[in-house]
């Protein structure tokens, strides 16, 4: 805060309002120095909170405030912007501005602060039906507003995201998603159980990598983010009638991880133990290991 001195010429002074009374007046002493027999010698003071700005009128000639006399004992309440003049007939004596600047952005931060205070307290108060309900309409409008104003970026990690949960084996949004182990790549559980007993005979390349799978588990995050994704690009999630079928030949569901080998052994019987005494034979690792 502080008073802005218009002297004739148009020179200014700046005086800062860092106490609690400023005085201003004709008095060697006066913060405010207006050398001119029609003042006196303590004119008025102004009176400094930290919310607000007064001026009392000492003088018996008054004060002009906005072009308003102001008489000797009356106390103004001093907005921003308001001038301070004082009366002659002699010369232009010099005009004080009142800046309030600080007390209006301490006024507005308060203000601010109280607002989003009582956003608080209402979302901290409210019963959780309506928090829930008020949460998804925020989701919602997020969404939208980011859908609609998306940049190139946005999108191609969007893309990438779409690819690392899509199956590489029916091209859809993994459904009950598996991964081999080894690489953890994302397959929908019916889809990668087609691909290993496909046609009686066990398959153990990874369909994506070629890598050899030894043992095959959920794959929970990527299950979390294909049924977001659902919500957003329903064309690239299977049919209701395609999860059904994929639910039917999924043979990974029931446990947290299946060991290739046991299947096989269990599917197989004995073509299954030959096969693997012909990958331990070459040297290979087996499943189980």
């Amino acid at each position: 805060m502080k008073l802005v001195v218009l002297r004739e010429g148009g020179s200014r002074m700046e005086v800062q309002l860092s106490k609690f009374l400023t005085s201003i007046g004709r008095d060697a002493n006066s913060d405010v120095k207006i050398c001119h027999p029609s003042v006196s010698r303590r004119h008025c003071i102004i009176r400094t909170t930290e919310h607000n700005v007064y001026m009392e009128v000492l003088s018996s000639s008054g004060a002009l405030v906005n072009g308003a006399l102001v008489r000797q004992g009356q106390t103004v309440d001093m907005r921003q912007g308001d001038k301070i003049a004082f009366r002659s007939n002699a010369i232009q004596l010099p005009t004080i501005v009142v800046d309030k600047t600080r007390i209006i952005r301490q006024q507005t931060l308060v203000a601010d602060l109280d607002s989003e205070l009582r956003r608080v307290i209402e979302a901290e108060t409210e019963e959780p039906a309506q928090r829930r309900s008020r949460s998804r309409s925020v989701i919602r409008q997020q969404q939208q507003s980011s859908s609609s104003s998306s940049s190139p970026e946005v999108t191609s990690t969007l893309d990438a995201i779409v690819d690392a949960v899509t199956c590489s084996i029916c091209m859809e949004l993994v459904h009950n998603a598996v991964s081999p182990c080894q690489c953890l790549h994302a397959f929908c559980g019916g889809c990668l159980s087609a691909w290993v007993f496909r046609r009686g005979t066990p398959r153990v390349n990874c369909p994506k990598c070629r890598t050899s799978m030894r043992s095959v588990s959920a794959n929970h995050v990527a299950a979390s983010i294909s049924a977001e994704l659902e919500k957003v690009r329903p064309d690239d999630a299977k049919t209701p009638e395609d999860k059904t079928v994929s639910d039917q030949a999924n043979r990974f569901a029931g446990k947290k991880v299946f060991h290739l080998a046991d299947m096989f052994l269990a599917e197989y019987g004995s073509h299954s133990r030959n096969w693997r005494r012909r990958r331990l034979r070459n040297n290979h690792p087996s499943p189980t290991q």
